[in-house]
């Protein structure tokens, strides 16, 4: 994605997304992605979880599950969401992450920082209702 920029003395074309490395880019643009980043996470998060304010994803656990590719390496499928008070589980495809523009580990680290904690103990339990 490229943006125009139309001067007196004719127009520049400058990259935005899809730069070869970030330093590149200045600050407003660097804040700019992560805003985008940031709110394609709160959209997936609340439609697939059905929930209304980002406070009560803190009572929701997770659990990453691996798959092999075609080329034998280990990859993240999908993500199982476990909510403390209802029954069931919730299974986002790392695939509907990635189509909306979002890498597994920036998806990870915001699930984090809004609250959601990985299920360790009980992982066992979560993926065996899998």
């Amino acid at each position: 994605m490229s943006l125009i920029i139309k001067t007196k003395k004719g127009t520049k074309k400058k990259a935005i997304l899809g730069a070869p490395s970030k330093t590149q880019l200045s600050q407003k643009h660097q804040n700019l992605i992560k805003d985008l980043i940031e709110e394609q996470t709160k959209l997936i998060l609340k439609e697939k979880l059905g929930v209304k304010r980002l406070i009560y994803l803190r009572r929701i656990n997770y659990s990453i599950v691996y798959s092999i590719d075609e080329r034998g390496e280990k990859i993240v499928s999908k993500f199982v969401y476990k909510n403390g008070k209802l029954p069931g589980l919730i299974h986002i495809d790392a695939t509907l992450i990635e189509a909306a523009g979002i890498q597994i580990s920036e998806f990870v680290d915001q699930m984090k920082s809004y609250g959601l904690k990985e299920a360790k103990k009980d992982a066992r339990s979560l993926l065996e209702q899998v």
